[in-house]
């Protein structure tokens, strides 16, 4: 994780987090920020969309045994 403290103690997104988040990837990334979000944002769509296939799957298998 860029922000450690922010791993699993906060649930929601607020305007101090919000600022975290922005300054790290700023810090890190420099003018490149914005698009470095993007290619992570996206990977994380690829990832999202292979647990939904999975889930999808596995409701079809345990629908057609009931």
């Amino acid at each position: 994780h860029y922000l450690p403290e922010l791993s699993t103690k906060q649930k929601s997104m607020n305007l101090t987090t919000y600022r975290k988040i922005g300054n790290a990837f700023r810090e890190a990334y420099g003018e490149k920020a914005g698009w470095a979000q993007t290619v992570l944002f996206c990977k994380e769509l690829v990832r999202f969309k292979e647990k939904t296939i999975e889930s999808d799957v596995k409701a079809r298998k345990k629908s057609k045994t009931n």
